[in-house]
């Protein structure tokens, strides 16, 4: 079994930054893989008290 697991943070105007892609077995190929994928969400930013704030999300994905 593979796991892996991506973190990333996404700023008040909708902008993808600081992608962590963590896992194993570690194989460099996969996690660009990855994380050219998270590069790839469309995402909007998070809200509080009607105000966009930056948010941090996290993905994990397992497959034989």
């Amino acid at each position: 079994m593979c796991i892996r697991d991506s973190y990333l943070t996404v700023t008040e105007n909708a902008e993808v930054q600081n992608i962590k892609v963590k896992s194993y077995p570690q194989t460099d190929e996969i996690d660009k893989i990855f994380k050219e994928a998270t590069e790839k969400i469309e995402v909007r930013p998070g809200k509080y008290k009607n105000k966009s704030v930056k948010s941090r999300l996290w993905t994990s994905f397992e497959y034989e």
